[in-house]
C-alpha cells in the first residue's frame, strides 16, 4: 500500500528533527561555554538536518492525514 510507506517519512522526519533539536542544543552549550569557530559547518549540516527532518514530517503527516480520511471514508460508502 503506498499509504503505508509514506507514513514512514512523518515518522523519520519527527526522529531528524529530535536528533537536530538536541545536536543544536549540545551545539548552544559548547558555544556558550567558549568561542569556536569551527562549528559553523556543523550549524550548516544541523539546519539542512532540520529542515529535511521537518519537510519529510509534512509529507509523512499529510498523507496520513490524507489515510485516515480515506478510511473513513471508506467505511461510510
Amino acid at each position: 500500500m503506498f499509504t503505508h510507506d509514506i507514513r514512514w517519512l512523518f515518522y523519520i522526519g519527527i526522529a531528524l528533527l529530535i536528533v537536530a533539536f538536541f545536536v543544536l542544543l549540545a551545539l548552544y552549550l559548547k558555544e556558550k561555554k567558549k568561542e569556536n569557530r569551527n562549528t559553523s559547518k556543523l550549524n550548516g549540516l544541523v539546519l539542512a538536518m532540520g529542515t529535511i527532518g521537518g519537510i519529510l514530517m509534512w509529507i509523512g503527516g499529510l498523507a496520513l492525514i490524507m489515510f485516515i480520511i480515506s478510511k473513513t471514508m471508506f467505511r461510510q460508502m
